[in-house]
């Protein structure tokens, strides 16, 4: 196998959600960020390095709490709210992929190290498994 011209790169993937999850179930989450990436036609060439982090909102822990012990509530580790977190997960960085491609525009003087938007017949085609040669 040749290499691939263009390829390698990475993705960084930050997820925030206002779910009571623990740091292990943020963890979850973020290996989910995976699957999205995987709907957009991604297979992870040997030069791509993908990294996602998660964090929750739903704590405040108080500068000066008003005791040693602060009690928190979090989510079960099985049921239909962390199932439908991963679905969350998994839709919203594929959606993220998508505008990004579609929605690419100039940032300034760098404008050379831009992408153009793709074409969303091409994405289209990708994301449906239809991909074409060339």
């Amino acid at each position: 196998a040749g290499k691939t011209p263009g390829g390698g790169g990475s993705c960084v993937v930050v997820l925030a959600t206002d779910a009571p999850a623990d740091h292990r179930q943020l963890g979850r989450l973020a290996h989910r960020a995976q699957y999205g990436l995987g709907r957009t036609g991604t297979y992870g060439d040997h030069g791509s390095g993908e990294y996602a982090i998660a964090f929750s909102t739903a704590h405040h822990i108080p500068h000066t709490p008003p005791s040693a012990v602060i009690a928190t509530q979090m989510l079960a580790e099985d049921g239909p709210v962390i199932n439908a977190l991963f679905q969350a997960v998994t839709e919203s960085v594929q959606e993220a992929v998508l505008n990004a491609l579609l929605r690419a525009r100039s940032a300034g003087p760098a404008a050379d190290a831009i992408a153009p938007p793709a074409d969303p017949a091409a994405v289209a085609a990708i994301v449906s498994g239809e991909r074409r040669a060339g």
